[in-house]
């Protein structure tokens, strides 16, 4: 008694390509078989017309992951390689070195180190941190505002190994996004930063509660139409329409670090 015959399938072998039954048990390829060969298994499968092989070893990827994850990373990469049979992948380095080339080194990369974040969706069980030295974790919740058909994922980083961009063409207000542009997550984490006399372009009013955490420098906040002193380490709180802008001061940026929800609709 097998656990799993795959029949009528088209069977990749060493130098041909042969008609037969492929049987498993525990998990591993028990026997080949010839097609009028009788077999009884827990499950069986129809693959007529389908090719069986073993595995695709991929030796060439680049799931530059952590810190380039919006070309790459482990979970989309290795789920696509799974998908088109491929059962063994090796990363090559290129920005993210070194590459994956056993479990210590993945181990390694998957740490969070100085500007590390991590992003774990609802349902999946939450993170277990075990830390060598003094470290100051900054931990944000909220909860989750399902769609239907999506899923958000996993996502892991490092803030310093993503660039900023300019925050709505303003040559001195740079923005960058820790989490990808995907319908599936339902908000973002960003962060804002202006170099000295750079400033919100308006005073904007939105529906949103969130927070704000300074990670550096110093800044005037307007909450409610008064003007606020700000520096690294205050942490803010928005209510909702509360009317909000800020500008820096001081001698280095003023930089920040604040969610914002997205990609659904305003539930008045």
């Amino acid at each position: 008694m097998f656990d799993l015959l795959v029949r009528n399938a088209l069977l990749v072998c060493p130098g041909e390509v042969k008609k037969g039954t492929l049987a498993v048990r525990d998990g591993k390829i028990a026997a080949l078989l010839a097609p009028e060969k009788a077999a009884e298994a827990h499950k069986v499968i129809d693959a007529a017309g389908c090719y069986v092989l073993p595995g695709v070893i991929d030796g060439h990827v680049h799931f530059n992951e952590p810190g380039y994850t919006w070309r790459e990373d482990f979970r989309h990469g290795s789920r696509a390689a799974a998908k088109g049979g491929v059962t063994t992948v090796i990363d090559m380095p290129m920005q993210n070195l070194p590459a994956v080339s056993s479990v210590k080194i993945l181990q390694k990369k998957i740490a969070l180190t100085a500007g590390g974040y991590i992003y774990v969706p609802a349902g999946q069980g939450g993170i277990k941190f075990a830390c060598k030295q003094p470290a100051r974790l900054l931990l944000y919740k909220q909860k989750y505002i399902p769609l239907p058909g999506k899923e958000p994922y996993l996502v892991q980083g490092n803030v310093k190994e993503i660039p900023f961009a300019e925050y709505e063409g303003m040559k001195n207000v740079f923005i960058k996004d820790l989490l990808p542009k995907d319908i599936a997550f339902d908000m973002n984490m960003h962060i804002l930063s202006f170099e000295p006399g750079g400033c919100h372009s308006f005073v904007e009013t939105h529906v949103q509660e969130h927070g704000a955490y300074i990670l550096s420098g110093e800044g005037m906040y307007i909450m409610e139409n008064e003007w606020l002193p700000i520096r690294k380490d205050d942490f803010m709180w928005f209510g909702p329409y509360v009317p909000q802008g800020s500008y820096g001061v001081g001698r280095v940026p003023f930089a920040y670090i604040y969610s914002k929800d997205c990609n659904r609709d305003v539930i008045l």
